[in-house]
């Protein structure tokens, strides 16, 4: 490094000049456009290095926080950037999103089956959810792209369907595998990409978000992978039905509550005049899946075992899904609201209470992506779970306790007994509306 350059703490490096242990203090595009879960990390694992080729040009590494390798070349200095690369559609998405990390796919064993659980012939305190075989660093990139594809997917259907096209199975197939691989690895990447974009609802958001939760209640009954397949497919059409009724019908309807009703009869004819299970199991759940157990759903009055497993899950996480998400004139409301809201309707007899049950487990008191208030009075976004330590996970500090954004934030692990070599006194004190805080994740 060259005298004058000796004083810089930080400097832009090109892609091909990194190695293990840098600091990457800033890239070259906006932080949350990457596939990086934090703003500032040390380059620890080749999956790093290899996400950082794919998406930047060049970075900027800190050397002061750099961790020292031994005989590690320091970093050329680069005035000029090379030319940007172009953005690219679904195929390139494709593309890109197999060439990132392959993970050795563990096998599971002692899976559930789905009607087993609601027979009773598995108890469900005797379930042990998959075992997480990757953190949610690693897997965060991973997850991003398997949500980039899958939204292109779920637009592109549904405008096709607007315009009268047909469902292309086997794309969507493929996008629901793909989150299924990612959230059997962990699912705290999917729900925390999931949980922290905008939840204003829309028909293509509220069927990618549908088709998640429904995997991830199914991940924690620990049900075979052809299920959870299915789950996902599912809660990614079980609305398709709205998208055949016009805004111009809508307007002109003299019965707005009918009408919006028929979405249930309007999908089943759509998806069953498919093959397979896209034109039975799915399109049935697309028909009943505003039934209630006692009855007095629509559009038959199903009640009991006329209402099939996939249905009983898909009703529960599509309520959950709704009841948080922002209307035009509305706000969502919390998890704790919606959650008691959910709750209520156990006890009228409108959705099984043991598979709510299961779901209230398995999103937790404070879910992926909530922000938090700590006793400290700083406030943090929940990164990720502890299976162990339910009321313990672990978060990210974005607020400091004067209210300021953090410029470095840390991660703590609440289950901890010692934070950096002192006792642990950190407690969550309550949930907090994000509205109140414009933080980037």
């Amino acid at each position: 490094m060259s005298q004058e350059n000796k004083s810089i703490d930080v400097v832009k490096t090109l892609i091909e000049d990194l190695e293990m242990g840098m600091y990457v203090s800033k890239l070259d595009i906006d932080w949350v456009d990457s596939s990086f879960l934090f703003q500032g990390f040390i380059i620890e694992e080749p999956e790093q290095l290899q996400q950082l080729r794919e998406e930047c040009e060049y970075v900027y590494i800190d050397l002061e926080k750099e961790e020292p390798v031994e005989e590690r070349p320091k970093p050329k200095v680069t005035t000029e950037p090379k030319p940007k690369k172009a953005t690219f559609g679904l195929d390139r998405l494709r593309h890109k999103a197999d060439e990132t990390p392959q993970f050795v796919k563990k096998e599971r064993t002692h899976t559930n089956e789905l009607n087993d659980i609601l027979s009773h012939k598995v108890e469900t305190n005797t379930i042990e959810p998959p075992k997480k075989t990757v953190s949610v660093a690693n897997e965060m990139g991973v997850a991003k792209l398997t949500r980039t594809k899958t939204r292109a997917v779920v637009k592109d259907v549904l405008s096709g369907i607007k315009k009268g096209g047909e469902i292309d199975a086997s794309l969507a197939e493929d996008a629901v595998h793909d989150c299924m691989d990612s959230m059997l690895r962990t699912p705290d990447a999917m729900m925390l990409n999931m949980n922290l974009k905008d939840k204003h609802m829309s028909s293509w958001q509220h069927s990618m978000n549908v088709a998640v939760l429904a995997i991830d209640l199914g991940r924690f009954l620990n049900l075979k992978d052809d299920e959870l397949i299915t789950l996902g497919l599912c809660g990614m059409f079980n609305d398709v039905g709205m998208t055949l009724i016009s805004k111009k019908d809508l307007d002109e309807a003299t019965d707005k509550r009918e009408l919006i009703r028929s979405h249930t009869t309007l999908g089943y004819e759509k998806l069953s005049k498919l093959d397979g299970q896209m034109g039975t199991v799915v399109a049935n759940v697309a028909l009943s899946h505003h039934e209630n157990l006692d009855g007095s759903g629509y559009p038959h009055g199903l009640q009991g075992d006329q209402i099939s497993a996939y249905t009983r899950i898909i009703t529960i996480v599509d309520i959950y899904d709704t009841l948080t998400s922002d209307k035009p004139n509305k706000k969502g409301l919390s998890h704790y609201e919606t959650m008691v809201q959910m709750l209520k309707r156990v006890d009228a007899g409108h959705i099984d209470k043991t598979l709510f049950d299961s779901f209230n487990q398995c999103i937790g008191t404070y879910p992926v992506g909530s922000m938090v208030e700590l006793n400290t009075g700083e406030i943090a976004v929940v990164m990720e779970e502890n299976a162990n330590h339910r009321l313990k996970p672990i978060v990210m500090i974005v607020i400091d306790a004067k209210q300021q954004e953090c410029s470095n934030r840390k991660l703590i692990n609440l289950s901890k007994p010692k934070i950096e070599g002192q006792d642990n006194t950190y407690f969550i004190k309550t949930i907090v509306s994000p509205e109140k805080y414009n933080i980037e994740i």
